[in-house]
């Protein structure tokens, strides 16, 4: 690992963070990883710093490399792949098929090195890093924690501000364990003249008052002091009085410059349009000069404090605010043309990236240049799943778009990576575009495809009216003779949308006028679709019959599909079957969308059979899977509200349920996502205390259902929960219920809606009809329901036993809160159960109850059996949730 060209300089200021990052190395070495943020405003040290840590590998074993980001034309995952060769882990080759494949790839490169040796990887500014880069450190943090790794990213927070790309994944790395945040703030005034005391040459002492004005103009940062006293002390040494100081870099930096001559001065603005780092040879092709004339002008650029050389033979500005600092002396109009000159230059050069050749066409203002190579940096990002890199390439290259054509591919091109990359919104709106180009451009049929891809665009995020109303327009522009396989794919997307909003008959009409693409697969999906949310099982089994046709390719979202619908109807048995056998093939082929779903719904099928401990494996699998759209994530949460309600694990909702994830619920407007994602999430709130939140929830969620399909968990949260308006909407669907009645599923879900109605207008018909619904939730095996219906029917001790046999801790503490003054710990038991809770040992027990310690232990084995917890750690936290009450 190289130092930067600070390392020379005293460390001031800095002990506390120096001994954090010195722990978190001896800890990564023996294999409890780390990821360190060191954030600051540029020149505040952060490089002085990890160079200290880079010192401190000088003698050891350790695998080391570091990368900077660059400022511009950064090659997709470009400073990764520099650090995975530097220690030796090599770049596994392209060719995956999503993301989540080529992450993992690299995950597994490096994870396998580490297991062999520990590994320490620095990237400095990674504000300036490609997103590629920024999505690996996401995937690659959930597992830092077990790994002999250190990771130590450094980035300016003057450069990042909520519209920053680093932002949001900021936000995400700190949420894990494994971060370790070190934000460096101004130096106090005795630490700079502390730092200035010890920069200063003993031949060449300032005066105090000198001293005191750079400490003041400095303003805590450690590089302007530093280059302030330089400035200072060659004034000294010229004239013997220093005069005024400059007020910031750029003054300082400009008095520097006045020190070259002016073809050196040329020389240094031809690099810093180059960038921060430059190669001398490069640099004299650029400018037509010789060799040595470029040495000459280096070299005095060194003197004056401007540029370092860099021990891999080039050089490099001594900070990226000087390099800054030069480049902003030039006007936009002096600049264009040395971005051309660039440009010229690197394309004789047969290895020049085409990020760099993309961005200096577009910095030039070079129109034909900037959309051939910015659609080629696009499609080169885009390969390697780096999408947002590859949208910003897209949107680049529209600059040198001189046709309607041009322009609408491009935007397709873009509104594909946009979408690939999650954000529904904004790839809806390129699609939008890039239709009406196509418009423009008189291709009718590629400007109904965009619409039709915009329709998808604003269903994922959430928007099922505009959805709608697009696939309306598009298909009021083409008639059903002219185009009949056109107007046959629009009118099945419309189809899906309706049978979203839970309507079978007006999507099954829409499916009957799209004949002319009966043996399609997306035919076939909308049919399987339209049969589940009419309880018809018989076309289900049909459709998958028919998919199975179709090819291998095909296959698992055929089964998936399959297997969704089977689960949604109640046919657990054989929806077990098929996730179980589905989400190996799912991992071994990388298809991970996929695989978050089947995890997400093998869990929920699992935790209603009372298996929650396996249910929380399968949801921390899937939440371990990075899924940039919302569906995956929000049946997900769904899934992880059952399993923590069950089991009391408040850490997992926290992981798995965040704000962004409650409104995509709820704005999505389709009934499975919502039916499934909003009754958990009320009964999760209810659980906290927060009653009235989740009336309110359930009031919105109930208003936006229109049929119970996959809403068995909202409509009877509704009714237990809710006010009496939602109470009453809720039983209005009793009557789809019982339309749907030859299905056990809405059978046994109607039995347990008129129980619950009864409980506030007829208590004496309760447990009749609490009890015939538990029984008809054991013939389907729905374990947790059957315990629901119990504790409704008023038979707790049967609940208990049975919530006990599948470990549902959270159902038995509930159930004995809620008993109040019959709670089943006896007043020593609850005594006992206290101290415990701040840590009492059995030997204190014993002697403060005059007991021996086995009567102790016997104590506190009736105290778990009661609470159905495990062990001190959960008494001690329930005994604390507790109190919080």
């Amino acid at each position: 690992m190289k130092a930067g060209p600070a390392a020379g300089l005293e460390l001031v200021g800095r002990e506390d963070e120096e001994r954090t990052l010195a722990d978190a190395r001896r800890r990564a070495a023996q294999g409890h990883g780390a990821f360190a943020l060191v954030s600051g405003d540029a020149g505040i040290g952060k490089t002085r710093l990890v160079a200290t840590l880079n010192d401190s590998f000088a003698s050891g074993r350790a695998l080391c490399a570091t990368a900077l980001g660059r400022e511009f034309g950064c090659t997709p995952y470009g400073p990764i792949y520099e650090v995975l060769g530097a220690i030796g882990a090599g770049v596994p080759a392209t060719g995956a098929r999503d993301r989540a494949e080529h992450l993992s790839k690299l995950h597994e490169s490096l994870a396998q090195t580490c297991a062999r040796r520990f590994v320490a990887i620095v990237l400095e500014d990674i504000h300036w890093a490609d997103d590629g880069t920024l999505k690996f450190l996401a995937h690659v943090l959930p597992s830092v924690a077990s790994m002999r790794l250190l990771i130590v990213a450094t980035y300016r927070t003057d450069e990042v501000d909520t519209e920053s790309p680093l932002a949001a994944h900021v936000a995400r790395y700190v949420r894990d364990p494994a971060c370790i945040r070190i934000g460096l703030g101004p130096l106090t005034a005795p630490e700079i003249r502390r730092l200035i005391a010890a920069a200063q040459s003993p031949n060449a002492r300032l005066a105090r008052v000198v001293l005191d004005d750079i400490a003041q103009r400095s303003e805590g940062n450690p590089f302007f002091a530093q280059e302030l006293l330089r400035s200072a002390l060659e004034r000294h040494d010229r004239a013997g009085a220093t005069g005024d100081l400059p007020m910031n870099i750029a003054a300082l930096v400009g008095e520097r410059l006045a020190l070259l001559t002016p073809a050196s001065r040329r020389l240094l603005t031809f690099a810093s349009v180059i960038g921060r780092r430059f190669d001398a040879a490069f640099l004299a092709e650029l400018a037509g000069a010789s060799p040595d004339d470029v040495v000459d002008a280096l070299r005095a650029a060194r003197d004056a404090r401007l540029i370092d050389d860099r021990r891999d033979g080039g050089y490099a500005f001594r900070h990226a605010l000087t390099r800054e600092a030069v480049y902003s002396r030039m006007l936009v109009e002096e600049t264009r043309p040395l971005h051309a000159r660039i440009l010229r230059a690197l394309e004789q050069h047969e290895r020049a990236s085409v990020h760099d050749l993309s961005y200096h066409a577009w910095a030039a203002g070079a129109l034909a240049e900037c959309l051939r190579y910015g659609e080629r940096a696009g499609d080169d990002a885009d390969a390697l799943h780096a999408y947002a890199d590859a949208a910003r390439a897209y949107e680049r290259a529209l600059s040198g778009a001189q046709s309607h054509e041009a322009r609408g591919r491009l935007l397709a091109k873009a509104a594909g990576s946009v979408s690939r990359d999650g954000d529904s919104p904004r790839a809806a709106e390129l699609f939008e575009a890039a239709a009406s180009a196509m418009e423009l451009a008189g291709d009718r049929v590629r400007a109904l495809d965009h619409y039709q891809a915009m329709s998808a665009q604003a269903r994922v995020g959430g928007d099922n009216d505009r959805a709608m109303l697009i696939l309306e327009r598009a298909r009021g522009l083409i008639g059903e003779r002219d185009e009949p396989f056109v107007h046959a794919r629009l009118s099945i997307a419309l189809a899906v949308l309706y049978l979203d909003r839970g309507h079978a008959q007006r999507a099954n009409d829409l499916l009957e006028t799209s004949a002319a693409l009966a043996d399609s697969v997306v035919f076939q999906n909308a049919r399987g679709y339209a049969a589940a949310v009419a309880g018809d099982l018989e076309t289900i089994r049909d459709v998958a019959t028919v998919s199975a046709a179709f090819g291998a390719e095909r296959a698992p979202a055929a089964r998936f599909n399959f297997a969704f619908s089977l689960g949604a109807i109640g046919q657990d048995t054989e929806a077990l079957e098929l996730f179980e056998t589905m989400l190996p093939e799912l991992r071994e082929r990388r298809l991970s969308s996929l695989e978050v779903l089947a995890c997400a719904n093998y869990a929920m099928i699992l935790a209603r059979r009372g298996r929650p401990e396996e249910a929380r494996t399968v949801v921390e699998r899937g939440l371990a899977i990075p899924e940039p759209a919302t569906t995956g994530p929000v049946a997900l949460a769904s899934a992880a509200l059952i399993v923590a309600r069950l089991l009391g694990d408040e850490a997992l909702v926290a992981r798995a349920v965040t704000p962004a994830v409650v409104e995509a619920a709820f704005s999505s407007r389709i009934n499975s996502t919502l039916g499934r994602f909003a009754g958990p999430y009320a009964r999760w709130l209810a659980l906290q205390g927060r009653r009235e939140e989740a009336a309110a929830m359930l009031r919105r969620a109930v208003a936006g259902l229109a049929g119970p399909f996959a809403a068995t968990d909202t409509l009877l949260a509704a009714m237990e929960l809710g006010d009496s308006a939602t109470q009453r909407r809720a039983g209005g669907f009793l009557a789809q219920l019982d339309a749907l009645a030859h299905l056990e599923i809405y059978a046994a879900t109607a039995l347990y809606v008129r129980a619950l109605q009864a409980a506030g207008e007829c208590p004496s018909g309760v447990s009749d009809l609490a009890a015939g619904a538990a029984r008809a939730y054991t013939t389907l095996g729905w374990a947790t329901y059957e315990a629901q219906c119990l504790e409704l029917a008023g038979e707790t001790r049967e609940a208990a036993a049975l919530w006990k046999r599948m470990g549902a801790t959270g159902e038995l503490q509930r159930m004995h809160r809620s008993a109040g003054p019959g709670s089943p710990l006896s007043a020593r038991e609850r005594e006992i159960a206290a101290l415990i809770a701040d840590g009492t040992p059995n030997r204190v027990l014993a002697e403060r109850f005059a007991i021996n310690q086995r009567t102790v232990e016997k104590h506190l084995t009736s105290i778990y059996a009661k609470l159905g917890l495990r062990n001190r750690s959960e008494l001690a936290a329930f005994v604390a949730r507790e109190a919080a009450r």
